[in-house]
């Protein structure tokens, strides 16, 4: 694995030297060594939904019924991959966030994926602390803050605003979320990237010396949703090896199949398993066309030098990206309509068991390095008081 300079943007005040690799994001050939005890199966899943009043007083308003799933990349089945997910029960809206740990981590005896669940579980922490109520950039930041552990992890999370009707997304790296209405795409997010396979990403500052991003760095998006909306998060794993409009005739075609209207959350979960399904099937495909090989191949024709194939002779950029893969699938229901209570049952206590699963882990790996992370505060603390000591001394010989 080569080193590489990062482009700097302004607001990154560090010196011009090359990363470790602990800022890459290369993990199509990597395989990580370190397993989780507990944490060890193949594919997983879990639910959000919220409950539904009663009686002749229900209030219209909008709930989330989501399920997910992943699948790790083939050489990391043992430890379970290095992607989270969590959702978020509530009784009006709901939420979802997706991780995914960097793998360039294992290179300094670091399990990526830690970082990845302590990231997701955190998130979940919080939103259920504040009672739901909590923008996602503060989300965001309050994740990051509470992850004390080694390790940097792509991260988006989608809240929904159920009496707003309003959607709130916030993303840092190349994860993502599509909001899908009526087959047609009202919301995309781009991939933050410094360069090409380099993405933003979070980390604990503890644990490195390196600049890393931030909540102030998230891109943030709101959009109105109604019901019958699908919102679909991923790890690049998903949109490295489905085009968009596969994202949206995969999701169109499990509904029709489903043809459910009560158990929207059987529905949820087989979108969610479909799309990680089709995209793990891509991955190992050398054949096969997907956007990641597509991007690549602009990126290598892009550089100074590079060969310019005349346009007759060009062919189509082939072969998938083998690569841990998560998607949540959610639709956005009135609660006014009704959903059955044995699916919230279902729904319910499913997230709950993944959600304990991944705090497990968590909870682990937070314990094991809360000595050095508190070492390292105390010596950050200390080095910004002297260095507020040292301004103010200087705005006062200024005088």
């Amino acid at each position: 694995m080569a080193h590489l300079n990062v482009l700097l943007r302004s607001t990154h005040v560090i010196p011009t030297a090359s990363f470790p690799h602990e800022a890459y994001k290369f993990r199509r050939h990597t395989r990580s060594k370190h397993a989780s005890a507990a944490w060890n199966p193949r594919r997983c899943s879990a639910a959000c939904t919220v409950a539904v009043s009663s009686g002749n007083d229900k209030q219209s308003a909008l709930t989330l019924v989501a399920a997910g799933h992943a699948v790790p990349h083939p050489d990391k089945v043992s430890t379970g991959g290095e992607d989270a997910f969590m959702v978020v029960i509530d009784e009006v809206g709901g939420a979802a966030a997706v991780a995914d740990g960097v793998t360039g981590w294992n290179e300094k005896g670091v399990d990526p994926g830690a970082y990845s669940r302590a990231l997701v579980s955190a998130a979940r922490n919080s939103l259920l602390e504040s009672g739901g109520v909590m923008d996602v950039k503060t989300l965001v930041g309050a994740a990051q803050e509470s992850a004390k552990v080694p390790g940097s992890a792509t991260f988006v999370v989608a809240t929904l605003d159920g009496l707003q009707s309003r959607l709130d997304v916030a993303n840092v790296g190349d994860t993502g979320v599509r909001v899908i209405r009526n087959g047609q795409v009202i919301l995309e997010t781009p991939q933050q990237q410094h360069q090409f396979d380099m993405p933003f990403q979070l980390a604990c500052e503890a644990f490195t010396t390196v600049k890393y991003d931030s909540a102030e760095d998230a891109q943030l998006f709101s959009t109105q949703v109604q019901a019958g909306d699908w919102v679909i998060l991923g790890s690049d794993g998903l949109y490295d090896n489905l085009f968009l409009e596969q994202i949206v005739s995969i999701q169109a075609r499990v509904a029709k199949e489903s043809g459910s209207t009560t158990d929207c959350f059987s529905t949820a979960q087989a979108v969610a398993r479909e799309l990680v399904e089709r995209a793990a099937e891509h991955s190992k495909d050398p054949r096969r066309e997907v956007p990641y090989a597509a991007a690549k191949a602009k990126e290598e024709a892009s550089k100074p030098g590079a060969f310019k194939m005349p346009g007759f002779m060009k062919g189509k950029a082939v072969g998938g990206k083998l690569d841990d893969i998560t998607a949540v699938a959610a639709l956005v229901v009135d609660s006014a309509t009704g959903i059955e209570q044995q699916t919230l049952a279902s729904a319910k206590g499913l997230a709950s068991e993944v959600a304990e699963q991944t705090k497990k882990i968590a909870d682990a790996a937070l314990a094991a390095n809360a000595e050095k992370a508190e070492k390292e505060q105390r010596l950050r603390d200390k080095i910004k008081a002297r260095e507020m000591e040292f301004q103010n001394r200087m705005a006062q010989e200024d005088e």
